[in-house]
């Protein structure tokens, strides 16, 4: 039986004060799924470009702590819009557990600093189930990576 890819169809955002942050997450993520998220300085712009459309919104990864309003926030309301999304928490908080972050609505924990699987994995928790394809290559830092959520291998000069 052929292997089905995941195939997104929706908006995919990033929200995260931190530009660097944003922009890493946001090419780690073209590059594994090659979707060009729409990205946010903060809960607050992400909730605003959301509202007009709210069922069109695949997937958000949002970082806890910004300005104006937090991650928490943003996913409770993003919920509320289109219980259907699916929201990752991004935070350096080494205090949250995965049933905290749960219990606050998100759907998986990405603790930072994060590497190109940390994030494989925690799309291949919150992509549908019709994704039987887990293996993702990427390229970081000259090696290429490919996690199939049990097993990382790093081949060096190829």
């Amino acid at each position: 039986m052929k292997e089905q890819q995941y195939n997104p169809t929706g908006r995919w955002l990033v929200a995260d004060d931190d530009p660097g942050v944003l922009a890493l997450t946001s090419a780690i993520l073209t590059r594994l799924t090659g979707v060009r998220p729409e990205r946010f300085a903060n809960g607050a712009e992400a909730l605003a470009a959301v509202q007009a459309a709210p069922e069109s919104v695949e997937v958000v990864i949002t970082d806890l702590d910004m300005p104006r309003m937090t991650g928490a926030e943003l996913c409770r309301k993003l919920r509320r819009l289109s219980p259907s999304v699916r929201v990752i928490l991004a935070t350096g908080s080494g205090f949250l557990s995965q049933s905290a972050a749960a219990g606050l609505g998100f759907c998986a924990l990405l603790k930072k600093p994060f590497c190109v699987n940390d994030l494989a994995a925690a799309l291949a928790l919150v992509t549908p189930k019709t994704t039987t394809n887990l293996e993702t290559a990427a390229v970081a830092e000259g090696e290429l990576i490919t996690t199939n959520l049990t097993n990382t291998t790093k081949v060096n000069d190829l």
